[in-house]
C-alpha cells in the first residue's frame, strides 16, 4: 500500500499556502483597482458611460442590474475586438484587465495584463497588477511566474511595496516565516504611517510574529512620519 506521507506533506503544504493567502484579497484593493476603483477609471472610457456605475452603498459599489451587467459585458467585448484588430496599446490592455479582475475573470485577466507588460516592459504599474493578478487566480496554487514579475518590478524600482509585500507572502507560503516576517519589517520600515497598505501589512507581521512566537512590539521598527506631516507648507 503506498505510504500517506507524501499526500500529508502535501495538504499541510497547500493548507499553509490557502492560510497566508487571505491576506490578498486585502492587498488588491490597495495596491491594484479592485472592483469599484475599476468602475471609476471605466468612465474615461468613451465607451463606458459612468451613469452605469453611480450607484454606492456603504462605500462600495452597488451591484448592477441584469440589465447593466449585460451592457457590461457587451462593452468588455468591443473593447477586446477593439484590441484584437489594433493590439499595440498598452493602456486598452491594462483596461481589459482591469475590467475582466471586476468580472471575476482571472484567466483572461492575467493574460490581458501579459499582453499589457509584453508591450510596456519597464511600466511597474502594469507589471504589478500582471503579477498581482496571476496570485488572485492561482488561489492554493504555486505562483512562480508572479515571483519573477516581482522579481523584476524591483529591479526597477527597488523599494515598491506590492512587489515587496507578495514576495514576503510567498516566503510565508513556502513555510519561511523568518524570511516573511524580514521582509515585512523591512516594508514596515520604508513605509510612512499613513500608507495605505498599512492595514493589510500589519496583520501580516502579527500573524507571522505568533506564528514565531515573537513578541512584535519587541522587533517592530518605527514607520516613517505620515505624508501629511513630512509635506512643507504651503498650497496642496
Amino acid at each position: 500500500m503506498p505510504s500517506k506521507a507524501p499526500l500529508q506533506r502535501r495538504s499541510a503544504r497547500r493548507q499553509g499556502r490557502t492560510r497566508w493567502r487571505t491576506a490578498t484579497a486585502v492587498v488588491v484593493g490597495v495596491l491594484v483597482p479592485a472592483a469599484s476603483l475599476a468602475f471609476y477609471l471605466w468612465t474615461g472610457h468613451p465607451e463606458l458611460p459612468a451613469q452605469l456605475f453611480s450607484q454606492r452603498r456603504a462605500g462600495t459599489e452597488v451591484a448592477a442590474d441584469k440589465a447593466q451587467a449585460g451592457q457590461i459585458a457587451d462593452m468588455v467585448e468591443r473593447l477586446r475586438q477593439k484590441l484584437q484588430a489594433a493590439p499595440g496599446d498598452p493602456q486598452g490592455w491594462k483596461l481589459l484587465g482591469r475590467s475582466y479582475l471586476v468580472m471575476g475573470r482571472f484567466a483572461d485577466a492575467v493574460d490581458a495584463y501579459r499582453k499589457a507588460t509584453e508591450l510596456a516592459p519597464n511600466d511597474t504599474d502594469a507589471l504589478m497588477s500582471y503579477g498581482e493578478t496571476q496570485v488572485f487566480a492561482a488561489q492554493d496554487d504555486e505562483t512562480t511566474s508572479a515571483e519573477a514579475v516581482f522579481r523584476k518590478i524591483l529591479t526597477l524600482d527597488p523599494k515598491h511595496p506590492g512587489a515587496r509585500y507578495y514576495l514576503a507572502l510567498q516566503r510565508a507560503q513556502a513555510g519561511d516565516m523568518k524570511g516573511a516576517l524580514d521582509g515585512w519589517l523591512a516594508l514596515y520600515a520604508d513605509s510612512a504611517a499613513d500608507a495605505p497598505w498599512q492595514a493589510a501589512l500589519q496583520q501580516q507581521l502579527q500573524r507571522a510574529a505568533a506564528a514565531l512566537k515573537i513578541d512584535l512590539a519587541s522587533v517592530l521598527p518605527k514607520p516613517l512620519p505620515p505624508v501629511a506631516a513630512a509635506a512643507p507648507p504651503g498650497p496642496s
